[in-house]
């Protein structure tokens, strides 16, 4: 079970991002793209990115738990800016 600070800034007001791809046989499509554009999108935000290796082994780890009757997936990478104070 994953557990999500209640005051993650993600989580109560949406302060981060995320990318969605398609996996299948054939592995994770377009990752260096994705995962490029996940880092530039937190830049943006001022928040700091993934690590791509991580990432990555965290996608790769849920796509081992999954279980799809077509062998196609949609892997969505959720990136929160993680605990902060209150307000915008």
């Amino acid at each position: 079970m994953i557990e999500i600070p209640s005051d993650d800034r993600g989580f109560t007001l949406g302060h981060g991002l995320f990318e969605t791809l398609l996996a299948d046989a054939g592995g994770l499509h377009d990752w260096a793209a994705h995962i490029a554009r996940l880092q530039r999108g937190c830049a943006a935000l001022g928040i700091p990115a993934p690590s791509a290796p991580a990432a990555r082994a965290a996608a790769e780890a849920a796509l081992q738990d999954a279980r799809s009757p077509s062998g196609r997936f949609a892997v969505r990478l959720c990136w929160s800016a993680g605990s902060g104070g209150r307000g915008l």
